[in-house]
């Protein structure tokens, strides 16, 4: 397949196969051609998204329907120790402890079902201490161009400094004088 432009200036893919006689010679060529345009806007718009997925500091993640993951930036992996480790096995529900599991799969992934979103605060876990990790979480359906849902999105923030925040105030508030 190559590639050129219309007089019109708009790009065209085109492809060449020779058509072969009894004796095994090229006889004649077969060819087609087509307006790519709406193909490279496409490429361009999926390598935007990587870019944009892929320079995010934010924890940004997607799953299939079934649960299993099958893409996070690398801000996603480094808070919860994956670094470069193989996520192909991993499961929605292993990101977070048990109690935190069972509220995606009853409350969370139903909600971004019915309603199109779920945001809130939860704790993810770290694979390796497996120390808990308050997050601001939001989930979203990922749809093909007819809005059938592919699988789940989520864009989450690391909560931790939030929490130590509302801890201190919380310390500083009892022990503010009262009369």
């Amino acid at each position: 397949m190559g590639r050129a432009s219309t007089l019109r200036g708009t790009p065209s893919g085109g492809t060449a196969s020779p058509i072969r006689g009894l004796d095994g010679t090229s006889q004649r060529i077969l060819s087609g051609s087509g307006d790519i345009t709406a193909l490279r806007e496409s490429a361009e718009e999926r390598d935007r998204f990587v870019r944009l997925a892929k320079n995010s500091t934010g924890f940004i993640g997607m799953a299939h329907v079934d649960g299993r993951v099958v893409y996070m930036n690398d801000a996603a992996r480094e808070p919860v120790g994956l670094g470069a480790a193989d996520i192909t096995e991993r499961v929605i529900a292993d990101f977070f402890p048990p109690e935190e599991a069972v509220i995606v799969a009853n409350e969370v992934l139903p909600a971004v079902g019915r309603d199109g979103h779920w945001a809130s605060e939860l704790r993810v876990r770290h694979f390796v201490t497996g120390e808990p990790i308050p997050v601001l979480n939001a989930m979203f359906p990922v749809t093909d161009l007819d809005g059938n849902t592919l699988g789940y999105g989520t864009v989450t923030r690391d909560f931790r400094a939030g929490k130590r925040a509302e801890e201190d105030m919380r310390r500083m508030n009892a022990n503010w004088p009262t009369g």
